[in-house]
């Protein structure tokens, strides 16, 4: 499965993402779902009554609820067929859980409320957004989606270093946030993550 993203940088926000145990996670960019196969993959275990999920039919750790936003290409994109491919897996990945995909432009009123109509508690555990990379467009995503995330969690934007306009509001917004940037060997892409407060 294609996954869109710098190893050791990934691997880091995996331990974050890990340790966080998100029920609720909401990503903006999907493509292919790789990022989507590891959230999944990267639950953390939790208990009930001692037990841990793991030891639980049909649940296998912290998350509860999905929810891909994406932009899908088209036919006469080289990649379509490979997109499509990898989509068809989802629904096998996802058939423990609340899954919602959304396809659609995250910066379109009917998307944005599609997602709100999901999360209506502002109860987003984990944010990732990895969709529209111009400046007017990731702080749109940030803008309107961070309102979902509760107290307390994460929203985590990519290439907060390998793209000039993405780097520019990351900038921006670790002056008024408390952030953590996770960023590999010179030329990386570069993780950044907002702890909601």
């Amino acid at each position: 499965m294609p996954i869109l993203q710098e190893p050791w940088e990934f691997a880091k926000l995996l331990d974050i993402y890990k340790a966080h145990a998100p029920r609720k996670v909401l990503e903006i960019g999907s493509f292919y779902g790789g990022t989507i196969w590891f959230w999944l993959e990267y639950q953390a275990a939790t208990t009930v009554d001692g037990r841990n999920f793991y030891e639980l039919p049909t649940v296998h750790g912290s998350l509860r609820c999905l929810t891909s936003i994406d932009y899908p290409i088209g036919p006469s994109d080289g990649r379509y067929e490979e997109m499509i491919r990898c989509r068809a897996l989802w629904a096998e990945w996802t058939k423990d859980i609340e899954f919602h995909d959304i396809q659609g432009d995250s910066h379109n009123p009917v998307t944005i409320q599609r997602a709100r109509s999901v999360y209506p508690h502002n109860d987003v555990d984990f944010l990732f957004i990895d969709g529209d990379h111009s400046y007017a467009g990731v702080k749109a995503d940030y803008e309107n989606y961070t309102p979902l995330v509760r107290t307390g969690g994460l929203i985590v934007l990519h290439d907060v270093y390998g793209l000039p306009e993405v780097k520019q509001f990351w900038k921006e917004l670790k002056k008024t946030e408390r952030t953590q940037t996770i960023i590999g060997q010179p030329g990386g892409w570069g993780i950044g993550i907002v702890y909601k407060q």
